[in-house]
């Protein structure tokens, strides 16, 4: 499969079962494409006498592993917390510090959120735009790639791009929902379209005003 290039999208992360949205928090402003790949895999079979060319009756589709790559600016502390895993925000009455943790540790699934990556100009679709036609949702997905923070004098006409941080978030399998409801097998490495197409009621997305 290849690459669908999303365009101009929102990113959340969170919980899509709480009302109205609550629980699904804006990653940021993003600057250059976002990109997601389903990543279908498929090996196949060869023999001998028959040369390179693989056999029609050797196929297996070991599943998707999608990956979305979504190259965010805004640095605010509170959204970096969202994506890195395992970390935390200490405060002493000032603004914060961003901690990353250290050790080992086990993600317990309660912390590992949902994905959603919805277009622009479908947030009119439904209620905040739930019902979009090409939002990308992974059920389940985790930061498996940060990206680099920049530190660097701002040149050219689009000075942004170059503290765009490429940070990629990878679909994990689920049965199940943060509200204990189940998510239909097919649907649970990622879907494209409204959660009720893919057969998953209750899910809502917050009020896009202030991220636009």
């Amino acid at each position: 499969m290849g690459t669908y290039k999303l365009g101009p999208c929102l990113a959340y992360l969170g919980d899509p079962t709480q009302a109205s949205g609550a629980g699904m928090q804006f990653l940021g402003h993003i600057r250059g494409e976002t990109t997601v790949n389903p990543n279908i895999n498929i090996s196949t079979g060869r023999v001998d006498a028959k040369g390179m060319m693989p056999l029609a009756d050797t196929l297996f589709n070991s599943g998707p592993q999608p990956v979305a790559n979504v190259p965010l600016v805004d640095e605010q502390k509170e959204k970096l917390k969202e994506l890195l895993p395992g970390s935390s925000i200490v405060s002493d009455g000032g603004d914060g510090a961003l901690l990353l943790g250290s050790g080992v540790q086990r993600i317990a699934v309660s912390e590992i959120g949902t994905l959603c990556l919805i277009p622009v100009d479908e947030v009119d679709q439904g209620t905040n735009g739930i019902d979009a036609p090409n939002a990308w949702w992974f059920p389940r997905a985790i930061c498996t790639d940060f990206g680099s923070i920049t530190f660097a004098l701002p040149e050219g006409d689009d000075n942004l791009s170059t503290f765009a941080r490429d940070t990629v978030l990878t679909s994990l399998y689920h049965d199940v929902d943060q509200a204990d409801s189940n998510i239909p097998k097919d649907a649970r490495p990622g879907f494209r379209g409204a959660p009720s197409e893919a057969g998953i009621t209750g899910w809502s997305l917050p009020d896009h005003s202030t991220n636009l």
